[in-house]
């Protein structure tokens, strides 16, 4: 925000008889240009921001539904005519992962990267609307949330399975978030009718709710057979580190059902449900295997943070909580398929190598992986972003006094002297729409 006041203050007198004074006032705020964009600010709840630093670079959700601002006739029919921005001034990348809007109202699902988030203090930022103008770079800025080198958490999956699903087994219709095709998917005996439904975040996938829809899941290859049969060099190179994570809610987890899956009976990592426990599992050639309590019927949130063979370096967390801690086996190469909601050819559990159907019924969504290691601060603070509508307040705008003085002293026909004091004060107030 910029505010620049002018003030012109004129005197005619005749010496000794008269004193007639006029002064006027105007007051004016620039918008960041083009100056046909309005604005709000939203600001960020720093209790819910996790760790005794600040976090940077960090994606944030923000979500505003059946908002009068984001009326097609305001952004667009698409919301194309959104921007974000850190002061009022400069860009923010961001990326819009659902828009829904008509004449009256819109409802907007976006992530913003917030290049400080205070965690204590509140972080503000803006939302700008009131054009339809699409903007040229709106790939660069999605991929830069995330992936962007030195600048983001550097994932390298984001997929929040908002894309159209079909019946051919062999197209990566699943488009993800990061540039390029690795994180695009393809899915098996799934259709949008069927299995995109209301997630966590946006829209998700519901595999495998009855008993003639068995063997749903997503295959993580993009090269050779997409059918849960290729090779996909993000989960078949040998990495140090890597954080894997995704949202789900199961209908029941009693029994054994795999999650998430990369690698094979001898190398790899797996992710999955059983006597009413979520396990995490690392292995080469032998497996370390963790597990917590959970439940079902509920969104949960896990991420297996693994850190190759280092001592106690690998991490399980559960709704953003660590609740494991332990040495994980070495990340190795491998060529074996990988896929989500199901097994996609073996792997290896805490009872040994297995390979059958241990199919996911529930639903799954927002997942990602990144080749470094999250913080729990990260974690836990994703966590809260993406569970807590209270970590954004949407709203804070401006109000603003000002105050003038103005007083005359004369000796007819002698002297005059005048002083003028002007003092202008904006304070903000959450929650309060912008008035000037």
């Amino acid at each position: 925000l910029t505010e620049s006041v002018s003030l012109t203050d004129s005197i005619s007198k005749t010496p000794g008889v008269n004193l007639t004074e006029s002064v006027s006032l105007t007051d004016s705020i620039n918008y960041w240009a083009p100056t046909a964009w309005n604005k709000k600010v939203i600001s960020t709840n720093s209790a819910m921001v996790n760790g005794t630093s600040n976090l940077t670079n960090f994606p944030v959700l923000v979500t505003l539904t059946s908002d009068s601002d984001l009326s097609t006739s305001k952004v667009g029919s698409s919301g194309q005519g959104i921007r974000f921005t850190s002061d009022g001034t400069t860009l923010l990348d961001y990326e819009i992962e659902k828009y829904t809007g008509d004449a009256n109202s819109g409802t907007l699902v976006a992530w913003v990267k917030v290049p400080t988030l205070d965690h204590d203090d509140t972080t503000y930022i803006y939302i700008h609307y009131g054009q339809t103008i699409a903007q040229s770079d709106a790939d660069a800025t999605t991929n830069n949330v995330w992936a962007e080198s030195g600048e983001s958490q550097e994932y390298v999956v984001v997929n929040h399975f908002m894309s159209a699903l079909d019946t051919d087994n062999n197209t990566e219709e699943l488009i993800g978030s990061v540039s390029g095709d690795d994180d695009d998917f393809n899915t098996i005996n799934m259709d949008t009718a069927t299995n995109q439904v209301t997630g966590k975040i946006g829209k998700a996938l519901r595999m495998n709710e009855d008993s003639t829809t068995d063997n749903e899941r997503v295959c993580l290859e993009d090269t050779g057979n997409r059918n849960c049969n290729g090779s996909a060099p993000i989960f078949d190179t040998t990495v140090g580190e890597r954080t894997s994570s995704l949202w789900y809610k199961a209908d029941e987890v009693d029994t054994r059902q795999v999650l998430f899956e990369e690698g094979g009976e001898s190398k790899g990592q797996v992710i999955y449900l059983f006597e009413d426990k979520i396990f995490a599992c690392t292995s080469q050639f032998t497996s370390k295997c963790v597990s917590y309590p959970t439940t079902a019927n509920e969104w949960h949130h896990v991420a297996l943070v693994w850190a190759g063979s280092e001592t106690d370096g690998s991490y399980l967390y559960h709704d953003g909580v660590q609740v494991r801690n332990f040495t994980g086996k070495g990340n190795a190469q491998h060529d074996d398929a990988s896929a989500l909601g199901n097994i996609a050819q073996k792997t290896k559990m805490e009872d040994g190598s297995v390979s059958g159907d241990f199919s996911f019924d529930g639903i799954i969504d927002e997942f990602r992986v990144t080749d470094t290691v999250l913080t729990s601060a990260e974690i836990q603070t994703l966590y809260n972003s993406e569970s807590n509508d209270d970590f954004i307040k949407v709203g804070v705008v401006l109000s603003e006094s000002i105050s003038f003085t103005d007083s005359i002293s004369t000796a007819a026909g002698v002297n005059l002297t005048e002083s003028v004091s002007l003092t202008d004060e904006i304070s903000k107030a959450a929650d309060v729409n912008l008035s000037e």
